[in-house]
């Protein structure tokens, strides 16, 4: 969805209007008087400060089209503004504001993103019979063989380009240690993602598992079995001056662009979400289907 996130000459709702914007992805800010097609836009977000008023944006707003989710992003110090300035906004508008969210401004970042994650509506939940996403993206991973892991603990992040097995719904990485190991022991939270050289928008090809990790030692219950996923003789690593060391990813979200979503009249960005046997809790609510759970597969 398309969104426009719109302000009126003031450098803090500029602010909020470009924060914003990055964070729920494509849309484009701009002030009122910039010459920009509200028609282009499905979602329309009005950002002002708690002592503006709507009534400027009137000559502007009746380009819209009909169907536009209107928003209202307020910064201040009062939350009651919100209020006033939705009344005025839907006077204006001749129609409700559907979403609405105040700012704090002594703590902008934090109030921008849960503005965004409140306003960013959730992706809709995939009939069962619809399994081609979750096919394409396993043919992803087991057709690629490097990746890059992402850790991190306060101020040390670490990216690491490394090779992968994907085996049995998880990612398996073999190392001979380094400070990615540091980070994990401290956070086991992780992000791995695999990609292919861009072209064109059209054969896009990228994914992202976030998950968390743990460390697979030689006499642990899984570690043969890996390094066998992985084509690793027992001999071999028997003989190796150090130990490999297996750490492996248990996912539990994975967000895949690929461009022949698009061909398939789907949206070029599908999201799975793993929920595994030990959730009891869900596994009693909804329909257990092949160590996943089909209500969940969110797209």
């Amino acid at each position: 969805m398309n969104t426009l996130c719109l302000y009126y000459e003031n450098a803090a709702a500029r602010r909020i209007a470009v924060m914003i914007g990055s964070i729920l992805s494509m849309s484009r800010y701009a002030e009122c008087r910039e010459d920009v097609s509200l028609r282009q836009y499905k979602r329309i977000l009005l950002v002002l400060t708690e002592k503006q008023a709507v009534q400027p944006l009137a000559e502007v707003v009746q380009h819209a089209e009909p169907d536009t989710i209107w928003g209202l992003i307020v910064i201040g110090d009062n939350e009651l503004s919100v209020q006033r300035l939705r009344r005025q906004a839907e006077m204006l508008l001749k129609r409700p504001i559907a979403l609405s969210a105040f700012i704090p401004a002594s703590d902008v970042t934090e109030g921008v993103i849960r503005a965004a994650e409140t306003i960013q509506p959730p992706p809709a939940a995939v009939p069962d019979s619809d399994s081609t996403a979750w096919q394409a993206l396993e043919t992803f991973l087991t057709s690629h063989t490097t990746g890059v892991l992402a850790t991190g603990w306060g101020r040390n992040i670490r990216t690491t380009p490394i090779e992968y097995v994907y085996w049995h719904k998880k990612i398996y990485l073999f190392s001979e240690g380094g400070r990615k190991f540091a980070n994990i022991y401290r956070d086991p939270h992780v992000s791995f993602s695999v990609c292919e050289p861009f072209s064109d928008f059209s054969h896009l090809a990228g994914l992202q598992l976030s998950g968390t990790a743990q460390i697979l030692e030689p006499q642990d219950e899984g570690y043969a079995a890996a390094a066998a996923a992985k084509g690793i003789a027992e001999e071999r690593l028997r003989k190796m001056p150090v130990v490999l060391h297996v750490i492996e990813i248990s996912p539990s979200e994975a967000v895949f662009l690929w461009g022949q979503f698009a061909r398939e009249g789907k949206a070029v960005r599908q999201v799975y979400r793993f929920y595994f046997k030990l959730e009891l809790v869900i596994q009693e609510r909804v329909q257990y289907n092949n160590g996943y759970y089909a209500d969940d597969r969110i797209f």
